[in-house]
């Protein structure tokens, strides 16, 4: 069946009953033509249905124009039972579609209409009134795509959540949405009318592990973890950020502020104003404030970075790490790991403001694209080229034009050696320094330059395996000199080991991608004698 929105399939005595003997009411009931079954978006009727078919009965019927009519309507959307008319029980108003209204004892109710679709007629949509992390989650009547009344005001008046209703749909493996409709629709307040709201789903190719594994003892599931901090993060999921601290200003605990040189800090006591010069947050107060370095500071290659929830990564893959965040953000209990310390509170996962970049931006199965303020901590260095941190702003501008910040291009070299070369020395030089210095300083050169590694250490190794791995810092490398960073760079790989390889000397070249592979083959050394 689908929504009624034809009062001549509304029929006395089989959808409708209108009772006024006693308490006069107005009575659904899902007989005949009107269904109660899931999706609500395509069963029920509209209120404006109702009223019409109000109108009809009470302009045919005598018996009806001996009583006051019972529904006053505003607009198609929304309306007010009048003249002591009620809904007779809790699955008429379930029934309303398309529809926000007043009743007679105060009580408002808004109708939610879902702009979209989800996958599935059985996945469950739910909602919150308070915006709070540790609110009470409320699914909705109806599976599916979403179309039903939800009340605002309690009789009289209370209690009153005319100002927050968060519209969720977490379900796997699906992309999540998420939409709150004060803010979204840019009202004051939630009025008892109908209300249209973009919410939508599709399948999420990259969530294939099942919870139960994620959930159990398997790793690096078992060693990850979230902490929230406190400070800058708005406990109602409003994006925060730092201030640069400024002589002569009022801050709150917990502000997050910066100095001159880029290092960020926490207020944990005071009363103001500041005072003094921003060097003193380094030593930890003024007259003012005392300080701390703030918790949620970060170092991305050279510059230091704000975010206000961490993820333990646990040297994770990327793909872990995105599904490890999504499966957090359906469990029930709390989530919040607190291994800083701060108490942020309670943060049931299911109310938790999402860790990634919405639906498919957040992974692509390639790029993790984190949300803003969040930090993922130790993922798999193999794979950290592709995150890209959204920090919160500084003095309101973001990183970057908001365009986001990675970590500095690194390459990993893998060296394949033959295993007639495993116990001897390896040493990788630059060919040249073309695009920096170009001195001279080339290979074949008593300044042949040495190559490091992103610690930085000289790799000039001993060959332990016949396969090892280098990370080369390719976008922040300057041995070759000012301007040579992130340009491709000409090797040397120079082996030897005496007795078992002949030495010899390959080339490669480093470009901008994740991994180089670097086959270093030798010919048994059939000549070498130290008897």
């Amino acid at each position: 069946m689908a929504k009624i929105t034809d009062p001549d399939q509304l029929n006395l005595n089989t959808e409708i009953y209108i009772d006024t003997a006693g308490p006069k009411t107005v009575q659904l009931v899902a007989a005949g033509n009107l269904s109660a079954a899931s999706p609500g978006a395509t069963s029920g009727v509209t209120g404006q249905a109702v009223y019409s078919k109000c109108v009809e009965l009470w302009e045919s019927t005598l018996a009806f124009r001996r009583h006051s009519f019972p529904i006053k309507m505003y607009t198609p959307g929304e309306g007010e039972m009048i003249n002591t008319w009620i809904w007779d029980d809790a699955t008429t108003r379930e029934l309303l579609r398309d529809f926000g209204w007043i009743e007679v004892d105060g009580s408002w109710y808004m109708g939610v209409f879902q702009l979209g679709d989800v996958p599935a007629d059985t996945d469950q949509l739910y909602n919150e009134n308070t915006g709070d992390f540790d609110g009470t989650v409320a699914d909705f009547i109806y599976t599916g795509e979403l179309n039903e009344p939800v009340q605002i005001k309690g009789t009289g008046g209370t209690p009153n959540d005319t100002s927050h209703l968060s519209v969720f749909y977490r379900t796997r493996p699906n992309f999540y949405d998420y939409y709150e409709v004060v803010s979204g629709l840019q009202i004051a307040s939630l009025e008892p009318k109908a209300y249209s709201i973009p919410l939508s789903s599709t399948a999420d190719p990259n969530i294939v592990e099942l919870d139960a594994t994620i959930d159990g003892a398997t790793e690096p599931w078992q060693s990850m973890a979230l902490d929230y901090l406190t400070g800058e993060y708005g406990y109602k999921g409003a994006a925060g950020g730092a201030v640069t601290w400024t002589i002569a200003q009022t801050y709150a605990i917990g502000d997050a502020i910066a100095d001159s040189s880029g290092r960020y800090f926490r207020i944990t006591a005071g009363t103001g104003p500041s005072t003094g010069t921003d060097a003193d947050l380094a030593g930890g107060s003024d007259s003012g404030y005392t300080y701390e370095v703030h918790p949620g500071e970060y170092l991305i290659g050279t510059t230091y970075y704000l975010f206000s929830r961490v993820i333990a990564g646990a040297s994770c893959t990327l793909s872990e790490g995105y599904q490890w965040g999504s499966r957090q953000e359906r469990v029930v209990t709390d989530i919040n790991g607190d291994a800083n310390g701060d108490a942020f509170g309670t943060v049931y996962g299911q109310l938790a403001v999402h860790l990634f970049a919405d639906k498919g931006a957040g992974f692509d199965g390639t790029v993790l694209k984190l949300a803003e303020g969040v930090f993922l901590e130790s993922p798999s260095a193999s794979e950290a080229n592709n995150i890209l941190f959204f920090p919160h702003s500084l003095d309101g501008t973001y990183p970057n034009s908001g365009n986001g910040v990675s970590y500095p291009f690194t390459v990993n070299l893998n060296f394949l050696f033959t295993s007639n070369l495993v116990g001897g020395q390896c040493t990788v030089f630059f060919e040249n320094n073309d695009t920096g210095d170009d001195d001279g300083s080339d290979f074949d050169t008593d300044n042949a330059i040495v190559v490091e590694d992103d610690v930085p250490v000289d790799m000039d190794f001993v060959i332990s395996s016949a396969d090892m791995d280098k990370t080369f810092d390719f976008d922040v490398n300057v041995q070759r000199g000012t301007g040579s960073d992130g340009t491709n760079a000409p090797l040397k790989v120079v082996a030897i080991y005496a007795g078992g390889a002949e030495p010899i000397v390959v080339d490669a070249l480093v470009t901008r991608v994740d991994n180089v592979a670097i086959r270093v083959n030798a010919s048994d050394d059939r000549n070498y004698s130290n008897p």
